[in-house]
């Protein structure tokens, strides 16, 4: 079966590049929200094992309103893949205690790689990198 990773990202091309990414990979991409609502409807309803949020979504919630969620009911492990430079955001989103936190400058290589280690291991790192 199948790893199941949910994608919650508001810009609908960097959305299906990261769908595309994870196929290539050999995981599922079950899901793109692209708010808090549609984010909570399909972690409930896919069950991921694995998370990529980013942090600015449109809305009157954040990425790290989901990750506040997620991390109450469940120790299924997520990744912040963001362009957010607010280091007070940031900061709130390390307390959440991501798998890790990739700046989309550091480019899908890189998020390629943390996202195997984030299925393979399934644990924080709280590592803001």
């Amino acid at each position: 079966m199948l790893k199941k990773i949910l994608i919650v990202e508001d810009h609908i091309g960097v959305a299906e590049n990261l769908a595309d990414l994870i196929d290539f990979m050999g995981y599922e991409p079950c899901a793109i929200a692209s708010n808090y609502d549609d984010a909570i409807e399909k972690f409930l309803h896919h069950e991921p094992d694995l998370t990529i949020l980013d942090i600015n979504l449109k809305g009157s919630f954040n990425g790290v309103e989901v990750a506040e969620f997620i991390r109450k009911g469940s120790s299924k492990p997520f990744i912040f893949y963001s362009a957010c430079q607010e280091e007070g955001l940031l900061k709130k989103a390390q307390a959440t205690e991501p798998f890790a936190i990739i700046t989309k400058l550091q480019g899908l290589d890189y998020l390629e790689a943390t996202i195997s280690g984030a299925i393979g291991a399934g644990s924080p790192t709280t590592e803001l990198v």
